[in-house]
């Protein structure tokens, strides 16, 4: 898999301006294309309509914070970053001036509390092919994060299996390279 040298947001307020990538490649941030397809299929996910403007956003194992921001920078209200290691995140959230509006927490994903609020559109974005998906999709559910009809955008590889909980319904899915992008749509309770 080819790893981006040059990862920018794409559209909204901060269009073109940079991201932080790390210096070693322990973070696979979503290139440029394909996040651009992402929020392409997200402006218009529901019938024609933004999923975004004025959406609390949920970025789960955020790396850089590319997925979170760019939704910032296209008129999400909020966003709130989840990994372990939050230095990138942290320090791309300040070099575009949007600390007001997100929020970070250095933590396991298999392993959250209760939700402070739930989220509209949540991203997860897990290492490829270490079964993260179905226990952190779970945990996201019994611990209150997933708003009725949220959506959620994950990224796998194109070769990763994993199980989706019931009440999630499969709306769309791309696949770019060696990567898959499925989108869900939470049932109504």
């Amino acid at each position: 898999m080819r790893y981006p040298h040059d990862v920018r947001i794409i559209g909204g307020t901060h269009r073109s301006r940079k991201i932080k990538l790390p210096e070693n490649k322990d973070v696979r941030p979503t290139a440029n294309r394909s996040r651009e397809a992402i929020f392409n299929m997200l402006t218009h996910a529901r019938n024609g309509m933004s999923v975004l403007f004025g959406a609390r956003i949920l970025d789960v194992f955020c790396g850089t914070g590319a997925l979170g921001l760019e939704s910032i920078s296209r008129g999400a209200e909020s966003a709130t970053f989840i990994d372990i290691r939050t230095d990138l995140v942290t320090e791309n959230i300040a070099n575009l001036e949007e600390e007001s509006r997100c929020a970070v927490l250095a933590a396991n994903a298999l392993e959250l509390p209760h939700a402070p609020h739930k989220f509209d559109v949540i991203f997860l974005d897990p290492p490829y092919n270490e079964g993260l998906i179905t226990p952190t999709l779970k945990n996201l559910i019994k611990n209150g994060w997933v708003e009725d009809r949220a959506v959620i955008v994950v990224e796998s590889s194109t070769t990763e299996d994993y199980d989706v909980p019931a009440n999630l319904e499969k709306f769309d899915e791309r696949v770019y390279g060696l990567s898959r992008f499925s989108f869900f749509s939470k049932k109504a309770a």
